[in-house]
């Protein structure tokens, strides 16, 4: 059996229930033990309870802080996932309110730039442009995008597409060296690895196919031809507009989106249109923002290619004139050198036929004289003819006479016998 009995750390109190007092509950046996011994154990065993006790104490209290400020920290990061879980959401789709969008989000902005993609098309840069044909114009350019498996086109160029090739500007040149022209508009004729054969879609002039062998890269293929931009223009610097611009059109783009008025823009000689911020044209007087009429160069091109297609011909057609005419020209001069040469010849005929004239006048009059001479003659011989004639009658009239009466006279003779 084991006698249980109350006892202070110090002394034994004189009550179970001491106030003010640590009181431990000792378990002590009935076997009586010096009282000094026992006191000491219960000191030790009493001490390290006690020890115990508070690193356990510290140990809780500890563990409820952290649990504390662990839990508080988890409220808050739950609270900022919450957050995010927003954001994330709102940088996907958009930020809006009232139903209307403030900040494009991720979907809007793939879709704006799917249509960017498309509006601008496929773009191959850093092509470098070999077997340049300077009287046909036609190219065979590589490309930067390797075949792999022995597959060809993998460059994403197929035959029979159109591309649109410039030089690539180099912005740290000088301006007149920088590059960036415009080279025309090419038909894809073969594809090979890393290579594309092209050949141009409309004929060139002898300027296009000089310009065309001088270019030495690299060139950048469009598959659809660079559109007209007010942004893009607008950002560039005015200085280096007016130097690559032509004179002509250089203002439309200088003051493209600039405020005036429609007086203003008409003694600029600009055309385009002049509107307010909804995009309406201003009444006269007003000032609004001055927007210029965007060009479509592939119509251009096409255009511009058509009419120097017919002035060309227009040219060849001039070109065959003047040959004509100059042909013409030489044979007129010498018609007019055989004309004046045979003129002369004339003049000296006209001459002797006139000295012949003169002959032949001079010999009318002598037979002009002695056909009245003749005349004349013939009057006195036809006179004398009749009288002649008169004679002869008389005669034969006096000889029918005779010859009729000579009957009578035989009849006569015969009678009286």
């Amino acid at each position: 059996m084991v006698n249980t009995r109350w006892a202070n750390v110090d002394n034994p109190p004189p009550s179970e229930y001491h106030q003010n007092k640590a009181m431990v509950r000792l378990d002590v046996p009935k076997t009586p033990t010096p009282g000094t011994a026992m006191s000491i154990w219960n000191k030790i065993l009493l001490g390290l309870i006690f020890v115990s006790a508070l690193g356990l104490f510290v140990t809780a209290a500890l563990t409820l802080h952290t649990h504390q400020s662990w839990r508080e920290e988890a409220q808050g990061l739950e609270q900022r996932m919450e957050e995010l879980d927003e954001e994330i959401v709102e940088t996907i789709e958009a930020v809006s309110e009232d139903n209307v969008i403030r900040a494009m989000g991720i979907e809007q902005l793939r879709q704006r730039l799917f249509a960017i993609l498309i509006d601008r098309g496929r773009v191959w840069t850093n092509c470098e442009p070999e077997q340049i044909n300077a009287e046909t114009g036609a190219v065979r350019v590589r490309t930067d995008f390797p075949d792999e498996d022995n597959l060809p086109g993998r460059h994403g160029i197929h035959e029979g597409t159109i591309l649109y090739v410039f030089e690539e500007d180099d912005v740290e040149a000088p301006l007149n060296e920088a590059g960036g022209r415009y080279l025309g508009e090419f038909k894809v004729t073969e594809v090979a690895d890393r290579l594309a054969g092209m050949e141009p879609a409309m004929r060139m002039d002898a300027r296009e196919l000089e310009r065309l062998a001088e270019s030495r890269g690299p060139w950048s293929l469009y598959e659809v031809l660079p559109p007209d931009s007010h942004k893009i223009v607008r950002d560039m610097d005015k200085d280096y507009l007016r130097q690559v611009l032509p004179e002509n059109v250089a203002n439309e783009y200088l003051f493209d989106g600039e405020r005036m008025t429609r007086a203003k823009a008409d003694e600029l000689g600009l055309e385009g249109r002049i509107v307010d911020e909804e995009g309406e044209d201003v009444a006269d007087g007003e000032e609004g923002a001055y927007v210029r009429d965007l060009r479509d160069y592939g119509t251009l091109f096409a255009a511009y290619h058509r009419e120097r297609t017919l002035w060309y011909d227009r040219q060849a057609a001039a070109e065959s004139d003047k040959e004509f005419a100059e042909v013409s020209a030489a044979q007129a001069a010498r018609q007019v050198e055989f004309r004046q040469a045979e003129g002369a010849k004339l003049q000296g005929d006209l001459e002797q036929l006139r000295r012949e004239v003169g002959a032949v006048v001079g010999h009318e009059k002598a037979l002009d004289k002695k056909l009245a001479e003749l005349g004349q003659s013939i009057a006195e011989l036809a006179a004398n003819n009749r009288k002649l004639a008169s004679e002869i009658v008389q005669v034969q009239l006096e000889a029918q006479q005779r010859i009729d009466e000579r009957p009578r006279r035989v009849a006569a003779g015969a009678a009286e016998q």
